[in-house]
């Protein structure tokens, strides 16, 4: 059995509330924790150990570092949900819609929500509201960072770092459709009031879409198909989120996924495309590969990743400038976000450039082709 298969197999255990040990020979602990940081499966490595035989637990030393990391785990959990508790509070004394997404809420939807890891705290709100939302950040001690195509970053004390969307997926991707009324479709979390969250049905599509975008943009690590198989024993409306999916181009992608989960954690059938995919997410990282991530970039070619890096398109920039209303101040803001990349994130140039000259566009269309064999 390989690092990756015992490592899967671990997780399954976890998952499924196994106290038993993975059959095989004594597994190579170093190798597996390496692997498990590398997808940010710390957690699920820690209480496996804990929970077999001591003479089969790993060495002092690798045991005490995987208690260093659970405690550090813990300790991020309780100052992010602590967080989260106190922006509610503040943006709905200040009457800012807000939207808790992605890990803030997926958190939530695992037995225990240490097994799922997030590193930023990610929220929508309306961009009219964007005013008030700084001054309450700033008043609950969080430090604006920077602005981006969607969103803005936030960042309080050294573990805290929190992303405020403009918008709940980018005007130039293909799911764009999905977020347009996404406020309409919301629920309250306490009626009445200015918090707000999806819809479990939603919460299930936006997820297949946040993982098939990062899948597509380089690759999506194990987390990603974990959380597939988490949401698929949720009981909800599934013909509506299969004709949504549909809509979407993503219920071939999701069905692939699906099977890759049930692969790995449900005793499911291989193929050959549930192979291909499985040696793709388990090569990268929680995000894929480095190289995967430049080549993907580039697929369409060089010059036109480059024109849409330094001069993005008319709804992106709307999103990163909400007072540009007309197309004829395009060039206006072209112009000013050009002064602020070279005055103020001149390293941010720089790596969003770096695929111009280091992409490898063979790569690229082979990528394109395995892509569009996952559904995509």
């Amino acid at each position: 059995m390989t690092q990756e298969q015992t490592l899967i197999q671990i997780v399954k255990k976890v998952l499924g509330e196994d106290r038993g040990t993975v059959p095989g020979d004594r597994p190579d602990w170093q190798s597996i924790v390496d692997l498990a940081k590398k997808h940010g499966l710390l957690a699920f490595v820690y209480l496996y150990a804990g929970n077999i035989d001591v003479s089969e637990q790993p060495g002092q030393e690798i045991m005490s570092a995987l208690e260093k990391s659970y405690a550090a785990e813990v300790m991020v959990n309780v100052l992010q949900q602590n967080a989260i508790t106190e922006m509610r509070s503040a943006f709905e004394a200040a009457g800012i819609d807000n939207m808790f997404i992605k890990g803030a809420v997926t958190k939530g939807r695992y037995k225990n929500e240490l097994l799922r890891s997030m590193g930023d705290i990610d929220f929508l709100y309306k961009p009219e509201q964007d005013a008030l939302l700084k001054k309450a950040m700033g008043e609950i001690g969080f430090r604006f960072g920077s602005n981006g195509r969607v969103h803005d970053s936030y960042r309080k004390g050294t573990y805290l770092n929190a992303e405020a969307h403009r918008q709940l997926i980018s005007p130039s991707s293909p799911y764009e459709a999905f977020g347009r009324n996404i406020w309409e479709r919301s629920e309250p979390v306490s009626a009445p009031g200015h918090c707000r969250r999806m819809t479990i049905e939603d919460e299930i599509i936006f997820n297949v879409i946040h993982f098939a975008s990062h899948f597509k943009k380089g690759g999506a690590g194990v987390r990603f198909v974990i959380d597939v198989w988490v949401y698929s024993r949720y009981d909800a409306d599934w013909d509506h989120i299969y004709a949504e999916l549909k809509k979407l181009q993503l219920f071939d992608f999701y069905q692939n996924a699906l099977s890759l989960a049930g692969k790995w954690f449900g005793g499911g059938e291989r193929s050959d495309i549930t192979d291909a995919m499985e040696e793709y997410v388990l090569t990268g990282g929680v995000f894929g590969s480095a190289r995967n991530r430049t080549d993907a970039v580039i697929a369409k070619g060089k010059l036109n990743y480059f024109r849409r890096s330094v001069f993005p398109p008319f709804k992106d920039m709307q999103s990163m400038y909400p007072w540009l209303k007309h197309k004829i101040a395009l060039p206006f803001a072209w112009a000013a976000r050009g002064v602020k990349s070279l005055t103020c994130r001149r390293k941010n140039v720089k790596i969003l450039l770096a695929p111009v000259s280091a992409g490898d566009e063979q790569n690229a269309l082979k990528l394109m082709e395995f892509y569009k064999e996952c559904g995509l």
